[in-house]
């Protein structure tokens, strides 16, 4: 194989591998991509091909070009025949290479090829054959299953001017309003205790009776309960124990978070306690937690105990960043997980997103896991069943 045709096959290539990285990182191969991947090997392999190219540019840079080009003792010369694909090559062989070097390098790029194309056309079929399934106004069958209604949500910082959710009675209607539209029938207002350090418990019920009124006058048809997003202490359970800190509409359930970095040791001998006073830890957002999300089999060990798993739905949609993304969604695909919920603190922060992670979620679970997800086991853990009843997990 000449060096010349040696040229224009890595000129290709390294066209080709731009393709290839913006194909890895987005997982999706687009006609624009292709389009663009293929105008890139048409003028990179001309560009290889051709070393007088700098000659076509407009003076003063063709001037400039060439001297670089035929100098090989300038500075920038390899800096500039890099582009041209000229210095490694010529540097590392001769005027013939053999047609053995050459065939691999082009069975490589092209069988890569074959396989960036194979790929694409049957992501393609999948998705044309999703869209047969489609009714005529745009539902496909499985939305059509299970269309979000009645759900209730676990964790929502809706009272007003307690903690970092809305600060105005006027902003937690307009969360309530905008949840009934997402299709939330009941809402479990769960501020954060402590919330600076503080324990505000009369506080909390204050602003819960008076966002209680309000709907009532507004005539909105959403149920509300009290409950209270608890950050995880060595007192906790003695706090429980004497009602310091609110359970889920006053049930055994507790909602209870981690900060984002730790795993507290002992976890596993902490919930076992909690369960011996009769209550159960309802644990938040663990897709947030770098540790857990590193270390599936550590979450895995943590469901098997009496306790529940929730995770947040803007994590679905990326909200939270790549990472808990795809640890969410792999925790859903194992069957880790008990409940999705808002973590809503306004109706621009998280609440616009709720929606839009059940959507994501519902390409990957059947339409009764989901309703389990939503709608069975918030309801359960309100309505203060077993913890056997709800780990059955029967869809």
């Amino acid at each position: 194989m000449s060096l010349p045709v040696m040229h224009t096959a890595v000129g290709v290539g390294t066209a080709f591998l731009a393709g290839l990285l913006i194909f890895l990182k987005k997982k999706r191969l687009t006609a624009n991509t292709l389009i663009l991947v293929s105008f890139l090997m048409i003028i990179f392999g001309i560009w290889a091909e051709v070393p007088d190219i700098p000659r076509f540019f407009p003076p003063p840079y063709n001037d400039w070009l060439q001297k670089i080009h035929h100098n090989h003792s300038h500075p920038y010369y390899y800096y500039l025949d890099i582009f041209f694909f000229h210095a490694s090559l010529d540097a590392w062989m001769a005027e013939d290479r053999g047609e053995l070097a050459g065939f691999f390098i082009l069975f490589g790029v092209f069988s890569s090829l074959f396989a960036a194309a194979s790929y694409s056309v049957m992501k393609n079929e999948k998705e044309l054959e999703s869209l047969r399934k489609t009714g005529s106004q745009g539902i496909s069958l499985k939305e059509k299953v299970f269309d979000f209604k009645d759900m209730v949500d676990t964790h929502c910082h809706v009272l007003p001017g307690v903690d970092d959710g809305p600060q105005s009675l006027e902003e937690s209607i307009k969360m309530c309003r905008r949840a009934l539209e997402l299709g939330v029938v009941h809402i479990i207002a769960t501020p954060h205790l402590p919330w600076q350090e503080k324990y505000e418990i009369d506080k909390i019920k204050i602003a819960y009776s008076s966002l209680k009124e309000a709907l009532a006058k507004e005539n909105l048809p959403l149920e509300l309960s009290l409950g209270s997003d608890i950050r995880i202490a060595w007192d906790l359970i003695e706090k429980l124990k004497r009602s310091a800190v609110l359970t889920i509409a006053g049930s055994r359930y507790f909602l209870l978070e981690l900060d984002d970095l730790t795993i507290p040791p002992g976890l596993d001998d902490f919930i076992k306690m909690c369960n011996k006073e009769g209550f159960y830890p309802v644990l938040t957002h663990p897709e947030r937690n770098i540790l857990l999300r590193r270390d599936y089999e550590r979450l895995k060990k943590l469901a098997q105990l009496p306790m529940l798993i929730q995770i947040s739905s803007c994590s679905l949609v990326g909200s939270m960043g790549p990472v808990a993304k795809r640890a969410a969604l792999d925790w859903l695909k194992l069957g880790l997980v008990d409940i999705i919920a808002s973590d809503a603190h306004a109706v621009n922060m998280r609440l616009e997103e709720f929606k839009k992670g059940l959507y994501a979620v519902r390409k990957i679970v059947e339409p009764q896991q989901l309703k389990r997800l939503i709608i069975t086991t918030p309801r359960a853990i309100v309505e203060n069943k077993p913890i056997g009843e709800i780990k059955r997990k029967t869809f």
